[in-house]
């Protein structure tokens, strides 16, 4: 096994979240180094795109690439002719570094550290950052949109038939059981996983194509959902209630509609699907969450 190329800007994921990472590229791998990575990838690979390559039927190792992170603890792995990827520093060294994994990584960073410039490159992603959730979500896309139908088709979801986007909003809004009792989520999160295991091209109408988007980061908006939830009624728990205070009913929407204005795209249609992903009665609030999203959907076309 050899390194001659590395990738000083490699986007992954892990949970959910986007990184970006220093990787080498390994090659001319022998049986017993993909047997080592094949065994090291139950404990080093975390991105989903990685793991479907692994499970995928053409599969064989004749038709992966391996990358592992300078730091030794991400193992990537793409199909040949994906890499370098698009927009992503992909460097040719002017050297080759050889053996088992633990060795090339040894070798490799001695030799980078005799480089100060590229060592800047390597090491500024050597790490795990906090990771992003990418944007997906334009309200601008719901122009054509009746909110209140895509909630209905929500609560209506066909697991096998529905589009993606509806598989989508199901996970984030995180609604387990349907009214009859059916596991509508859990069923939701295995097609969705079947979709993403398929390449494809991806679908430039839908804000979330499943041959592109993991459930890993489905759940991970489900989770800043209700963590935006939590904050939306900690801060206005109910009509002319602001935190501890009761306040006019002026001032609470005032404030309220700032908080929701403040949010982006994608918070707030994740704030909305977990807010109503059980039926509820109308009340001021739901109201008012509504209102500031269809505003926003129009306003974006005035």
């Amino acid at each position: 096994m050899i390194v001659r190329h590395l990738v000083t800007a490699l986007e992954h994921e892990v949970k959910g979240k986007k990184h970006i990472g220093s990787f080498l590229r390994l090659e001319q791998l022998e049986h017993w180094d993909r047997e080592e990575l094949t065994k090291l990838a139950e404990t080093k690979v975390f991105d989903p795109r990685s793991r479907a390559n692994l499970r995928a039927d053409d599969s064989e190792s004749q038709f992966l690439e391996w990358f592992v992170s300078i730091d030794g603890n991400y193992l990537v792995v793409d199909r040949k002719g994906e890499m370098p990827p698009a927009g992503q520093d992909f460097e040719y060294l002017n050297y080759f570094v050889e053996g088992s994994l633990s060795e090339i990584l040894k070798q490799i960073r001695v030799r980078i550290y005799q480089d100060a410039a590229q060592a800047k490159r390597v090491f500024k992603h050597a790490g795990l950052s906090s990771g992003k959730i990418p944007r997906r979500i334009k309200l601008s896309q719901f122009r054509e949109v009746n909110l209140e139908k895509v909630l209905d088709q929500i609560r209506n979801v066909d697991p096998f038939g529905s589009p993606d986007d509806i598989l989508a909003y199901v996970i984030i809004a995180g609604r387990e059981k349907d009214e009859w009792g059916k596991d509508m989520l859990a069923m939701c999160k295995r097609e969705a996983s079947d979709r993403f295991s398929k390449h494809g091209f991806e679908n430039s109408d839908s804000a979330f194509p499943l041959n592109q988007v993991s459930v890993e980061e489905l759940e991970a908006r489900h989770i800043r959902g209700m963590e935006t939830l939590a904050k939306f009624n900690n801060k206005f728990p109910v009509v002319y209630g602001l935190g501890n205070r009761v306040v006019s009913y002026d001032e609470w929407v005032w404030n309220a509609e700032e908080f929701l204005r403040g949010l982006s795209d994608d918070v707030l249609v994740e704030l909305m699907l977990v807010f109503f992903r059980h039926p509820i009665e109308q009340t001021e609030r739901s109201k008012l969450l509504f209102g500031v999203a269809t505003e926003r959907i129009h306003r974006q076309f005035n």
